[in-house]
């Protein structure tokens, strides 16, 4: 939104409308550019809900002035970590849902031949 020519405050205001996780922190964020303080001072402050990468990324966009590319820079680097995170887990969930099925295809196979042993060990007496 920033690359658009969207001031930041309006920005703030439409992801406020539409983010209900951190929308009270957006707001507070909010009020804290309008009373003329640091975005990276916001994101320090409240390092329980902002990580320190995004302080570091804000803060070299806010020094250099290119505060849409430090953003759109810090949004990929997110959907990379996510999407490593992602990789990883489904790796690690892969060996136990196929421990998993083996034992839901080994009990089907074991419901369906003992009845067929019983019934062949019965026809031989």
């Amino acid at each position: 939104m920033l690359q658009s020519q969207i001031g930041i405050l309006q920005a703030l205001d439409i992801i406020s409308d539409r983010e209900v996780v951190y929308k009270y922190e957006i707001i507070n964020l909010t009020n804290h550019i309008k009373e003329g303080k640091s975005f990276s001072l916001f994101l320090k402050n409240n390092s329980i809900v902002f990580t320190k990468n995004s302080e570091h990324f804000i803060k070299v966009g806010e020094s250099t002035g290119t505060l849409s590319d430090s953003c759109a820079h810090f949004s990929e680097y997110l959907e990379f970590d996510l999407k490593s995170y992602l990789e990883k887990g489904s790796r690690l969930i892969e060996p136990i849902l196929m421990v998993f099925i083996g034992f839901i295809v080994g009990f089907i196979s074991l419901a369906l031949i003992s009845p067929l042993y019983e019934i062949s060990r019965l026809s031989s007496i």
